[in-house]
């Protein structure tokens, strides 16, 4: 799983890798409280959440210039 999540975050910060096991743990937590495991498909959409950012980031979310 290492190897994999090193592939699967190739080019990310350590700060967002920080992001992506934060966004993680949670989503194991709300989908089953009683007895947690972070699996891969938490860690899989919270890389994808974290390069979506990335791609946003600068653009502008509404039609009109405020200048």
């Amino acid at each position: 799983i290492i190897e994999r999540g090193a592939a699967a975050s190739d080019g990310l910060s350590g700060r967002e890798i920080r992001t992506v096991l934060r966004t993680a743990f949670p989503r194991a937590l709300v989908e089953n409280p009683q007895e947690p495991k972070v699996l891969w498909v938490h860690l899989e959409s919270a890389i994808a959440d974290v390069r979506t950012a990335n791609r946003n980031v600068g653009k502008h979310l509404c039609s009109q210039s405020i200048f």
